[in-house]
């Protein structure tokens, strides 16, 4: 120090300053404090503020006079310096007058004002406690202890250079200084200049000294210019705390609103999926293929597997992203979020819906495919079999047309004739029923566009090919057949001829004899050929009466003529006598004559043609018979047939339904049965009134007929027991798809509930984990309601189940969804560990904690985790803050138990005194300290607190500095 007087004037500065501050909350303003103090009032007002005391001595608060001021100044040095509980008890060697004060004498007005510092910078009342020095000392070394550059040993000579409260600056706002391994200290007045400036920066300290005043302070001067760093410091980290309070919020606000805006996109994104997944499955396209089939039920199964894992997967994250939401939300004091329209979780939930109506009605849709094609491919096999069943009829209608026929007489041909008749009416038979039902299956399975129509219709074109050629086959047979008859009637009347030829020449003499025998005689006549020919005889007869009127011989000769003049001959045959020399022989032999009895004749004639008569229609009931049973053969074996191949349905439904219609195909049947089998007994009966024992143009008995008929029935019954077997599978299949529902619609209901109780929970963190960890626990117990529904589920494995009209809900959706569950719950849970430990820390930095509760453990001497209520005040000092005898008895009751204070109580105290709890009206207050009260934001100003990044957020933000309009628009979304 170069002179007495220049320490003097640099005390009289820096204490009129500090009296300045202590006033300000009076509104008393201080520029030099040896004036102010003169009349005594302000020395007064000066310790009532200091000492929370009120002065009891009655004064004049504005004395003229100088024996007024003096006796003022009396009573200000009473207050200050007695004893009693009344007076503040300020401890100075040697006070000064009441003259000393009213003059202004510098020394000894300084010498109290210091005393009086060192009495109100102390933190306690005790006696033994550190005065303020030492207290302050002791605040700059642990406050720079990390720097091991930085000694502090006592005011003189350790903040002599700045260096000292530089690293004090950079120990709280590291961003002003830089790297402080990257500082030069070697040169001291720059040091101090860089210091002034880095102090005014950080917490606005006037720079009312200059950098030799600096160096000049003495010890007295250094303690009260280091206690402004302690209260500049003090101040800042309020601010740094109102700081960190909106750079918080702007952090949540972005995080919330990032978050919200993920949600929506995420939202519109899965339900952009659904709805693809939706059209997809929509699609009712079907390749009309087995093959095609099978593959769009395994590209469903596969999707049920992958892609509906893949959606709901995203469904959860949804979920997860929105309770994270709406949990820091309610947490922040934020509203509840409300998505735009179609963006809720609600919504995810009903496109999922109606998605699982949609997978439903797809996997109908596919099964009703396979089903459809199950059946053409039935109908194929039948078309095939009855196709192969029409080829072995008509290769053997071939054969028989094919056959040269065997015709030696006219009865020969009558057969072969009505055999072919038979066969025409067989073939009509066939093709209204065989080749009708063929075609209309043909027809079924063309409307349904199987994929193997070209065979079907191929099948169809070749019976009608083979048709056509038995159609010309039989009309190339016909004329053959009537030229074969026309040829045997001819040559049995040639044959008869000769006969009579011959009957006349040997019988000639006998003739009459003979004639009256003839026609005496009655035939016993067995067809229609013997009837022929008899009649032939009676011709022949008549015409030996007349020849008798005339010239036997005569006649016989014009007889044996005829005969050899005889000639047959078509296209397809020819015939001529072939014994003419045996007729010369006779008519060379002799004559005879005969009489005619016209009355016998025409007796016998009438008889012969009675016989022929009635042998005409014996044969027309034997071909008529062995019509009607082949037909009824024919369609005993249709019946058998169609019965094995009906189909009940492919539901539950469709079987029931199918009862009515299954009744009514019986009763068609039965009634057809019933009518073909009357006509045949009818017919039987006919043919037994005819005494027609034998028929060759049919072997059918009564009992074939019999058995045919026990056929049909039997082929209804059977028909009737396979329905019945398969309506009771469907309807255990229904009871098992019912049972699978019974046990998980219930389960997934229960873990969508639950879903929902979680997402929408308004209670607090710690009870809301607790239902987590709950819930957790629980998960085995929860989890054995899966055996029921996994047993539930074989067995309609077992049976091929896989459309359940109970439910649209599968065994891998319950598993996937309580899989779902248990994700939530562990998200959910490490998301409410976290939030819980954040909030924990009211939004202060772990190393802020760390220092508070090092803090606590410096001073809690005896390590017995208690703090004294004058240990506390020392430990809140060392940590920045000054509190009042008044506010640490507050402090020690609310938070201890009145004398002192655990750890526990400590930190919840610097908990609540630091950290946040970001109510909007705590933000305004951030602001308006930030702003020094003003109604706008300073950004700029600001920008020395607070990051770049939060400063330009509030600059996009924020309409013209307006924190109040900001604020509400932030707490309002």
């Amino acid at each position: 120090m170069s002179s007495s007087g220049d320490w003097i004037k640099l005390q009289r500065k820096i204490f009129s300053r500090w009296v300045n501050q202590k006033l300000s909350v009076v509104n008393i303003p201080v520029e030099d404090a040896l004036e102010s103090f003169k009349t005594g009032v302000t020395l007064i007002k000066l310790m009532e503020v200091l000492s929370e005391k009120q002065c009891t001595e009655k004064y004049n608060a504005a004395p003229k006079m100088r024996i007024q001021q003096v006796d003022t100044a009396s009573k200000a040095l009473k207050f200050i310096f007695g004893r009693d509980d009344k007076s503040c008890g300020v401890e100075m060697k040697n006070a000064p007058s009441p003259d000393n004060i009213v003059d202004g004498l510098e020394r000894p007005v300084l010498g109290m004002i210091w005393a009086i510092m060192l009495k109100y910078m102390r933190f306690s009342d005790d006696e033994d406690s550190l005065n303020a020095k030492d207290a302050l000392l002791m605040w700059l070394q642990s406050q720079t202890s990390s720097y091991a550059d930085v000694e502090v040993t006592n005011f003189s000579t350790s903040l002599h250079d700045g260096k000292v409260l530089t690293a004090l600056i950079h120990k709280f706002r590291p961003a002003l200084v830089g790297d402080w391994e990257s500082v030069d200290f070697s040169d001291k007045n720059a040091n101090v200049e860089r210091l002034f400036d880095l102090a005014h920066r950080y917490f606005k300290l006037e720079k009312y000294l200059t950098v030799e005043e600096y160096q000049k302070l003495d010890e007295p001067c250094r303690v009260v210019y280091a206690a402004e760093y302690y209260h500049g410091i003090a101040q800042q980290r309020k601010k740094d705390l109102a700081a960190r309070r909106i750079s918080k919020v702007i952090k949540l606000t972005i995080e919330l609103d990032a978050m919200k805006a993920e949600f929506n996109e995420s939202v519109t994104i899965c339900t952009g999926k659904i709805k693809e997944t939706q059209v997809l499955l929509g699609d009712r396209t079907i390749d009309n293929t087995m093959a095609g089939a099978k593959k769009r039920i395994a590209d469903f199964y596969a999707y049920k597997e992958g892609d509906k894992g893949v959606i709901l997967s995203e469904q959860l994250k949804l979920e997860a992203v929105f309770n994270l939401l709406s949990m820091k939300l309610s947490h922040n004091h934020r509203p509840p979020y409300v998505p735009p329209p179609g963006c809720s979780l609600e919504d995810i939930a009903t496109a999922i819906s109606e998605l699982e109506v949609a997978e439903q009605e797809r996997n109908v849709a596919l099964h009703a495919e396979l089903n459809r094609q199950i059946k053409l491919v039935k109908w194929d096999a039948q078309h095939k079999q009855r196709f192969e069943k029409l080829e072995a009829w008509v290769a053997e209608k071939h054969a028989f047309l094919a056959a040269e026929p065997v015709v030696a007489s006219v009865s020969d041909a009558r057969r072969e004739l009505a055999m072919l008749d038979a066969y025409v009416q067989e073939n009509r038979s066939v093709l209204n029923a065989a080749v009708a039902a063929l075609k209309a299956l043909g027809a079924d399975l063309e409307r349904e566009v199987y994929e193997r129509t070209a065979e079907v219709k191929g099948r169809e074109a070749s019976v009608d090919s083979s048709f056509d050629e038995l159609a010309s086959a039989s009309e190339k047979r016909r004329p053959v057949l009537d030229d074969h008859l026309a040829r045997e009637v001819f040559k049995a009347g040639v044959e008869v001829l000769a006969v009579n030829h011959a009957a006349a020449y040997e019988k000639l003499v006998e003739w009459f004899k003979q004639k009256q025998s003839y026609l005496s005689e009655r035939e016993a006549i067995d067809s229609v050929s013997e009837a022929q020919l008899y009649l032939s005889f009676l011709d022949t007869s008549d015409k030996g009466v007349a020849l008798q009127k005339g010239s036997v011989f005569e006649q016989l000769k014009v007889l044996g003529a005829d005969i050899k003049a005889k000639e047959y001959a078509t296209e397809y045959s020819r015939y001529v006598y072939d014994k003419p020399e045996e007729i010369d022989a006779r008519e060379s032999e002799g004559e005879a004559t005969f009489e005619a009895l016209a009355a016998a004749s025409a007796e016998k004639r009438q008889y012969l043609d009675g016989q022929l008569a009635r042998e005409e229609k014996k044969e027309e009931l034997r071909i008529k018979y062995a019509a009607l049973s082949g037909a009824f053969e024919r369609w005993s074996k249709s019946v058998a047939d169609e019965s094995a191949a009906t189909t009940f349905g492919d539901s539950l439904a469709e079987v029931e339904a199918f009862a009515a219609k299954l009744a009514e195909l019986d009763a068609e049947v039965v009634a057809e049965s019933d009518s073909m089998r009357a006509d045949l007994s009818a017919l039987q009966a006919e043919m037994d009134s005819y005494q027609i024992t034998e028929n060759v143009y049919s072997k059918v008995t009564t009992a074939d007929l019999d058995q045919w008929r026990a056929d049909v029935d039997a082929s209804l019954a059977a028909r009737k027991s396979a329905y019945e077997a398969v309506l009771a599978e469907e309807r255990e299949k229904d009871r098992l798809c019912k049972a699978f529902a019974d046990v998980a619609i219930p389960f997934s209901a229960w873990i969508s509930d639950n879903k929902s109780a979680i997402t929408g929970s308004q209670a607090s963190l710690a009870d809301q984990l607790a239902n987590i960890e709950e819930r957790i626990a629980n998960v085995a117990n929860e989890s054995q309601r899966l055996a029921p529904i996994d047993a539930a589920a074989d067995a309609l494995d077992a049976k091929n189940i896989v459309d359940n009209r109970h439910t649209t809900l599968s065994r891998q959706d319950v598993h996937v969804q309580w899989a779902q569950f248990q994700i939530l719950l562990t998200r959910k849970k490490d998301q409410l560990e976290k939030e819980i430990e954040l909030d924990k820390l009211h939004g202060l930095t772990q190393e802020q904690f760390d220092e508070i509760k090092a803090n606590f453990k410096t001073y809690d001497k005896d390590g017995d985790n208690m703090i004294s209520k004058k240990e506390m005040k020392a430990c809140l000092y060392s940590l920045g803050e000054e509190v009042t005898r008044s506010e640490v008895d507050t402090i020690a009751s609310e938070y201890g138990n009145g004398e002192t204070i655990a750890e526990d109580g400590f930190t919840s105290y610097m908990l609540a005194l630091y950290g946040d709890s970001d109510s909007k009206e705590e933000v305004v207050a951030s602001f308006v300290l930030l702003n020094d009260g003003a109604e706008k934001a300073d950004l700029e100003e600001m920008a020395d607190i607070m990051k770049g990044d939060d400063i330009q957020y509030l600059k996009d933000t924020m309409h013209d500095g307006d924190y109040t309009a900001w604020t509400e628009d932030v707490y309002s979304r």
